[in-house]
């Protein structure tokens, strides 16, 4: 439900449909259907939504089915990545680029990649709570890695030298908890 609505928010943009419209068109014909029928029956959708207006509706199936190539991927993603902090609409865009039609298999897999491939908004706290909603393994090595990292960077006060007891405090806090 959540990837759908975004989905129509962002491939709809600048048709008039808003956050309260959509939501309204995916209570009306359910998640699973939503975008099917804006595509294909724009009218009828305008029908059923009051403050929708044909134009608006003619105008954001246009926009569905010029985009609808990708929109299993971008629903998924957006399901994923939405209400996280990322700037969904770059964050998208950069994911399909880097992964295709796989992209959301990858980042379930090893969300670090986002971070990896230096995506936007795609920090190490943000990716990190992706990580640990999707149940990852705590304790895996590149975890602890990217820990190391975040820490190096956002501890930089002009040293190039960090302890080997800073890092292993960094980790110990973020990854196991202590």
């Amino acid at each position: 439900r959540t990837g759908v609505i975004e989905y129509i928010l962002k491939t709809c943009e600048g048709t008039g449909i808003g956050t309260a419209l959509a939501h309204q068109i995916v209570d009306e014909f359910g998640s699973r259907s939503a975008i099917d029928v804006l595509k294909s029956n724009p009218d009828a959708v305008a029908d059923k939504i009051i403050r929708l207006s044909p134009e608006a509706a003619g105008k954001a199936s246009e926009k569905l089915i010029a985009d609808q190539q990708c929109q299993n991927t971008k629903i998924d993603l957006l399901g994923l990545l939405a209400k996280r902090g990322f700037q969904l609409g770059p964050m998208i865009d950069q994911c399909l680029t880097a992964f295709g039609p796989l992209a959301v298999e990858r980042i379930k897999k090893d969300p670090f990649t986002l971070m990896v491939r230096r995506m936007l908004s795609a920090g190490f706290m943000r990716v990190d709570q992706l990580y640990c909603d999707l149940g990852l393994p705590q304790d895996r090595l590149k975890r602890q890695l990217m820990c190391a990292w975040h820490a190096m960077q956002s501890g930089m006060n002009g040293s190039t030298w960090f302890s080997r007891a800073q890092i292993e405090k960094a980790i110990g806090e973020r990854v196991s908890g202590n």
